[in-house]
């Protein structure tokens, strides 16, 4: 997390209504912002889809390199713009999940799935993210949803695997690893 700046996972510490307040006052900061740089004929609009766009070819790189709190700044800076934002909120539920803050990453996983109902990516994702809190049932839901939508999802096919050999069955362990 940045020094001096709210992270996603320290707003989502603090009471709901205390957290909604302070995200609802930095939108309107940047909707006043975003007005007068209109006003002053700036051609780059705030949130539009290149900053979006460079906010998460950063992010991305900054997660392939390992650095996680990059990543995770770079994402919530688009969550920020634009708070449904499939693929920012994907993302920072999978740091989330790196963070074991269980929580938090189910709370951005949703609001993905919520646009993206239809992502075995994301899917896979929440599943994985079942399986390390032992949620059993629920993980082998979102791991058969991805599997659903892609047959061939090899992370969904391992994850279910893994899943199934942590309940003791190795058969149905095996049979998903061939």
């Amino acid at each position: 997390s940045l020094s001096g700046c709210a992270s996603p996972m320290r707003l989502f510490a603090k009471k709901p209504e205390q957290s909604y307040k302070e995200f609802e006052d930095y939108k309107a900061q940047g909707r006043q912002k975003a007005e007068q740089a209109r006003i002053a004929g700036s051609q780059s609009t705030p949130g539009g889809p290149a900053e979006v766009s460079e906010l998460l070819n950063q992010g991305h790189a900054a997660f392939q390199q390992g650095n996680l709190s990059e990543a995770q700044s770079k994402y919530f800076a688009v969550v920020q713009r634009q708070p449904n934002h499939p693929v920012a909120n994907h993302r920072l539920g999978v740091i989330a999940d790196r963070q074991q803050d269980y929580m938090t990453a189910q709370r951005y996983y949703f609001t993905a799935l919520n646009t993206s109902p239809n992502d075995p990516n994301l899917l896979n994702d929440i599943g994985y993210s079942f399986l390390l809190q032992s949620r059993y049932p629920e993980a082998e839901n979102y791991l058969q949803a991805a599997l659903q939508k892609n047959a061939k999802q090899s992370n969904a096919i391992n994850n279910l695997g893994l899943l199934y050999a942590k309940q003791g069955q190795p058969d149905r362990a095996l049979a998903m690893f061939r």
